[in-house]
């Protein structure tokens, strides 16, 4: 890290930069694995008339001792004891202000998640609020309390949510869905070290971590297509009168796949369409496309 540095020394030791400087010098120590303090001398600016300035640059680190980032002090000069005290300290602060970051970012994706699936996609309609842990629905109808959850079964965090209308069966479905993939997401902002996001502006990094529930919700509902066999078409073929919810599921599938609502307005429309090939479609479909012809089959699926 040092050698690294007293090149970023050489290379600006024309140029004035001491900003540029002393940003190259860090990035290069933050992802060095040596965790000694290295010293950078910032030129002297005859422009303003800023002398020379020793600055020492010390690791931060997390408290899983993973560096992430650069304590600068200098000008006057600290203590290399003090320095590294404060750079200790300092540290796990940041890097469990830079986790509660993450974890604030997820709880907006999931108030944007849940205003699609209770909210009929209006902003605003999902209220969100933190509950005791042994907090119960007083409308279950309105109401879904959330206990996102550790690996082992222990409750992180308790939201009580709650929404104009009645949601369905299949809300309902979806609001557990929607449970487990922000447990999930929680368990990895929490494990993954402050470090993993080297290279990325703040912007890409907040999209990474927006973009990490959908994923995982999009892992979940492709295992569920994965699972789906031959003999759970022909038993679902076998139905003379389902019941009213496996025909708005089934009806929901072919529209998304592209048949036309009015071929499959009715039951046995919807079970001559319930082919072999049917497994395959699901499979070959999919649901990032943001094409003006897919976001009108979701809208008539949801519809339906």
């Amino acid at each position: 890290a040092a050698s690294v540095v007293a090149a970023a020394r050489r290379r600006r030791r024309h140029a004035h930069d001491s900003s540029s400087a002393l940003k190259e010098a860090a990035s290069a120590l933050a992802a060095s694995p040596a965790l000694a303090p290295a010293a950078l001398t910032v030129a002297a600016d005859p422009d303003t008339g800023r002398p020379d300035q020793a600055l020492v640059l010390t690791p931060l680190m997390d408290d899983g001792g993973q560096p992430f980032g650069v304590l600068v002090t200098g000008s006057p000069p600290v203590l290399p004891y003090f320095a590294a005290q404060l750079a200790a300290h300092a540290g796990v602060a940041v890097a469990s202000a830079i986790r509660q970051a993450k974890t604030d970012l997820l709880l907006q994706t999931a108030r944007t998640m849940l205003e699609h699936i209770v909210g009929g996609g209006r902003k605003g309609a999902v209220a969100v609020a933190e509950a005791a842990e042994g907090a119960m629905a007083a409308d279950p109808a309105r109401e879904f309390v959330m206990r996102v959850k550790e690996e082992d079964g222990s409750v992180l965090r308790t939201l009580l949510v709650s929404w104009p209308g009645e949601a369905s069966g299949f809300e309902k479905y979806m609001l557990e869905e929607l449970t487990l993939v922000f447990s999930q997401a929680l368990q990895r902002v929490d494990a993954a070290p402050v470090s993993g996001l080297e290279g990325l502006s703040r912007a890409q990094a907040d999209a990474r971590v927006r973009a990490l529930m959908p994923e995982l919700l999009m892992e979940r509902v492709r295992g569920k297509v994965t699972e789906l066999t031959v003999a759970a078409l022909s038993e679902l073929r076998s139905y003379k009168k389902p019941p009213g919810a496996v025909v708005q599921v089934a009806r929901a599938c072919l529209l998304l796949l592209g048949h036309d609502r009015s071929a499959v307005d009715a039951w046995p429309q919807v079970r001559a369409a319930l082919g072999a090939d049917l497994l395959d479609q699901l499979a070959a479909f999919d649901p990032a496309d943001t094409g003006a012809g897919t976001r009108s089959k979701w809208r008539l699926a949801k519809k339906s």
